[in-house]
């Protein structure tokens, strides 16, 4: 892996201790052939606050605390060193990022990103992003445009960070309606070394925000692709002060729906703990907001790994639950080690077939089943002298809960038998049609 670390497994994971580059190498055969990837893996470091220019944000210092990765796509632009196109001024120094340092934008739909390292903003307070952006477009709606994003959960799950004429911004975007862009807010214009900066201190109490700079284009547009594209240069998080080391460096977390039963499993893993009291689990839904439900004990103070899980059970099939994950400190700090959304839709532990609903029905009712397994189903209405009557469902679905409208317009009042055949299993009721 780079660091010392080795596995024989087939498909690995792995947990680097500190940022930075590695090279990975896999060896077979017994050690005849190796294939080596240099600096094939770039983890982002974990930082403090305040960050200033001089402690990387100028890209001349700790070089790999930012780094670019394809978002769409399989095209990425940026690129860190001295640009030598049409955009050419920098802030400070000799590097910036900027979309291709040596030539127009790529013809093609795909977007990328500018990384940044993860930030420590646990103490409450005010906090503002800054950076100096260069940009040349030839128009403001497309082909191109460049939205911010955040993250606290280790970019698991991304925001837009603010929205055009926000109050929270200087020199934000300056346009609501770019057609390419996902919400439509861009910076689509022509500036040179801006400076722009956004108050991110609704983030505070959060141990590890990240950001994004994305570059989105598509093909399609009649012109505006001959252009050198977006750069960045500078980039500071200012505020409150905050360690870099975390006090639970965590390196898991996970939610995931129980097949066969109404619950949801929660797990998480933590690389170290400093003292940490306890967590707090909060769920919630769209109808309903955060509540604690659980309470578990922290480690205090422990430089080894641990793992942590919690069952929450008796839960509703066809809900979305929201879970949020908080550590608690001997001092009382709280920090939110973000948010894992999970829609329970549970597998049935057997094929059953309901009633059908209305009984006796005119002219139409439901026939709802189960299925506890992919099958060929097939489902057949048959009057009382084993004729059949209608087909509802002849085809392969998955495991779940199924409902059909079965309408007898035109066939005579009687009684008759609906069946359920799913590979060896075969179940029938009665249903009565009454005019």
């Amino acid at each position: 892996f780079g660091d010392g670390g080795t596995s024989t497994l087939q498909n690995p994971t792995h947990t680097y201790s500190s940022g930075g580059k590695y090279t990975v190498s896999l060896t077979i055969n017994g050690g005849a052939d190796t294939q080596t990837k240099t600096d094939y893996i770039h983890i982002l470091p974990n930082r403090g606050t305040p960050y200033l220019a001089a402690d990387g944000g100028n890209f001349e210092t700790n070089t790999n605390d930012f780094g670019s990765a394809v978002v769409t796509g399989s095209i990425n632009l940026w690129e860190r060193g001295t640009p030598s196109n049409a955009i050419t001024t920098l802030n400070s120094q000799s590097n910036g990022w900027k979309t291709d340092l040596d030539a127009d934008v790529t013809t093609d739909t795909y977007s990328c990103a500018l990384y940044s390292p993860s930030y420590n903003l646990s103490n409450a307070g005010t906090y503002t992003l800054q950076f100096y952006k260069s940009m040349e477009a030839a128009y403001s709606n497309a082909p191109f445009g460049v939205y911010v994003e955040y993250s606290t959960d280790q970019g698991i799950n991304w925001s837009q960070l603010g929205t055009y004429n926000d109050g929270n911004g200087t020199n934000w975007y300056e346009q609501d309606a770019h057609a390419v862009t996902p919400n439509g807010d861009a910076f689509s214009s022509n500036f040179s070394n801006q400076i722009t900066a956004y108050d991110i201190s609704s983030l505070s109490g959060n141990s590890q925000v990240c950001f994004r700079i994305v570059f989105i284009i598509e093909t399609g547009w009649s012109g505006g692709y001959d252009q050198d594209g977006f750069m960045v240069d500078d980039f500071a998080i200012t505020g409150e002060a905050n360690d870099a080391s975390l006090p639970v460096e965590l390196n898991a977390f996970s939610a995931e729906a129980l097949p066969g039963e109404n619950s949801i499993r929660l797990q998480w893993r933590t690389e170290s703990e400093l003292d940490n009291a306890y967590w707090l689990i909060e769920r919630k839904t769209a109808d309903s907001d955060f509540e604690r439900i659980q309470k578990i004990n922290g480690q205090g103070t422990k430089s080894a790994a641990t793992d942590y899980s919690f069952m929450d059970a008796h839960l509703t099939s066809g809900v979305e639950y929201t879970y949020r994950l908080i550590d608690v400190a001997l001092d009382g700090t709280m920090n939110n080690n973000g948010e894992r959304t999970v829609l329970l839709n549970v597998v049935p532990a057997e094929f059953t077939l309901a009633q059908n609903y209305p009984n006796p029905f005119n002219p139409g009712t439901t026939i709802s089943y189960q299925l506890s397994a992919v099958s060929k189903v097939q489902l057949i209405v048959y009057n009382a002298l084993g004729q059949k009557v209608r087909t509802l469902v002849n085809r392969k679905q998955a495991a779940g809960e199924y409902s059909v409208t079965f309408n007898a317009d035109g066939i005579a009042s009687g009684v008759y038998y609906y069946v359920l055949k799913t590979g060896n299993t075969v179940l029938i009721r009665k249903m009565i049609l009454m005019r």
